[in-house]
């Protein structure tokens, strides 16, 4: 995914995020549960995709040494809570594929931002390049089926690499400790409220354009409500995945 692109959607749902993200807030205190006890006080921490702060809070309460944030773009939440930190957190801002991550670390973590990269051998080819032997890599992704109803009515949603994809390009470098799949199925009123949804969360901008007209979005309406719904309303599904791995510890030679 382009990196102007990426910013410009979230910059347009950052005062929208918060409240809508409520499938990303479950997922970030998941994997937080999942990994709280591999982040111990004094590690070095850097966290790709920082967002709004869903899950540096969590890593900030853990006493890090030094905690490097990244992301494409400083959010204002994020921006008000750094605000009040001591100089041990520091914000990266950039395309992370490309910025210079600094340190080695101990640990490198992520909450619902891997599915946006298209290089995920580059990506881990890096994550194990800028951590110590033995470090740990902790991330939530997405799997296919995520916005399924989104993707079979409308043409939405992005290529998500499955769990064997996810096993296969990180065993090279890493040793898997824990592969977890999950669903989560958020419930709207109204088809209108899933695409509020998805705008507000920066999703919709960043995908595939949609050519929406009249007739396209009556029958989408119409076919979201007659196939996509419930007892508790309109329905919209998540598949996240967790991932906790270890760096291995000689790895292959790759300039990441």
């Amino acid at each position: 995914m382009d990196v102007t692109t990426l910013q410009r959607c979230f910059r347009r749902a950052a005062a929208t995020y918060d409240a809508q993200a409520q499938a990303q807030k479950t997922v970030a205190a998941h994997l937080w549960c999942m990994i709280a006890n591999h982040i111990q006080p004094g590690m070095r921490l850097l966290e790709i995709g920082a967002g709004t702060g869903m899950l540096t809070r969590h890593l900030f309460a853990a006493q890090p040494s030094t905690l490097t944030l990244n992301d494409v773009y400083l959010s204002p939440q994020l921006a008000r809570y750094l605000h009040g930190l001591p100089h041990t957190a520091v914000f990266l801002e950039g395309d992370a594929m490309a910025v210079d991550w600094g340190r080695p670390y101990d640990a490198i973590v992520s909450a619902s931002t891997f599915q946006w990269f298209s290089d995920l051998d580059g990506l881990f080819a890096r994550c194990a390049h800028y951590m110590r032997p033995g470090g740990v890599l902790a991330f939530s992704s997405f799997l296919p089926g995520t916005l399924g109803e989104l993707t079979r009515l409308a043409g939405l949603g992005l290529r998500y690499a499955d769990a064997q994809e996810l096993r296969h390009r990180l065993s090279p470098l890493f040793d898997i400790l824990t592969l977890e799949e999950t669903s989560i199925v958020l419930h709207f009123a109204t088809p209108r409220d899933v695409l509020t949804h998805l705008r507000e969360t920066g999703v919709t901008g960043c995908g595939k354009p949609v050519a929406w007209n009249t007739r396209r979005y009556a029958a989408f309406v119409r076919d979201y409500a007659a196939t996509c719904s419930d007892e508790k309303g309109m329905r919209l599904t998540y598949r996240p995945v967790y991932v906790l791995a270890q760096r291995i510890a000689t790895m292959p030679e790759r300039k990441p």
